[in-house]
């Protein structure tokens, strides 16, 4: 299996690229669809307050509370160990396991997919930035038309990935240009065909 994770900054829309991998017939994860269903499952909403409360010392008596405690958690840790984060990677190996020996492209998207086992398992990671958070810094050309660029931080970036730690192979600029997309969607198509060979 090939996987591609994609993460971008929050807000972002990612659509454009996802329906370019489903013309390929890919197989789309979307954590945020994904971790919805696991909000519904009483019980493990109730382990990760026992484990957020042990964690914190502090009694989460609202819905409100519960979030704010689950994002500072997930800011303060490299490695995501919550119960909704192990059950959400218990559904993604096992959609892996199964398809291990087929020809078959994954598509992950996940915000936090610096974070996860998967940003080092995948064959490509994606990184979605909006125009203006794009450094043009040609540092190595993948082909004639498409660039590595870096991420440039700004005082007012909100996101808690500190992108800059994070090598990413192929990195979309320009993403409101559909042909970009396009773009980058075949040259990682052609990467992966050069890999079989």
């Amino acid at each position: 299996m090939n996987i591609i994770g994609v993460t971008k900054k929050i807000g972002l829309e990612k659509t454009t690229l996802i329906k370019e991998f489903e013309k390929e017939n890919a197989i789309i994860l979307d954590i945020d669809e994904m971790s919805r269903d696991f909000y519904q499952n009483y019980n493990i909403i109730e382990e990760t307050i026992c484990y957020l409360e042990e964690k914190y010392h502090k009694n989460i008596a609202d819905l409100n509370c519960f979030f704010e405690t689950l994002m500072t958690a997930r800011k303060e840790i490299e490695q995501l160990d919550d119960p909704i984060y192990k059950a959400i990677e218990t559904k993604i190996d096992e959609i892996i396991n199964r398809n291990s020996t087929k020809d078959i492209i994954l598509v992950l998207q996940w915000n936090l997919l610096p974070k996860t086992k998967y940003f080092n398992l995948s064959n490509y990671n994606i990184l979605l930035l909006p125009n203006d958070d794009i450094g043009r810094k040609g540092t190595k050309k993948k082909n004639e038309k498409l660039e590595e660029s870096t991420h440039k931080t700004s005082k007012k970036d909100t996101c808690y990935i500190d992108y800059e730690k994070y090598k990413y192979d192929t990195i979309a600029i320009d993403l409101p240009d559909n042909a970009q997309i396009s773009l980058l969607k075949d040259f990682i198509l052609k990467e992966l065909n050069k890999e079989k060979e």
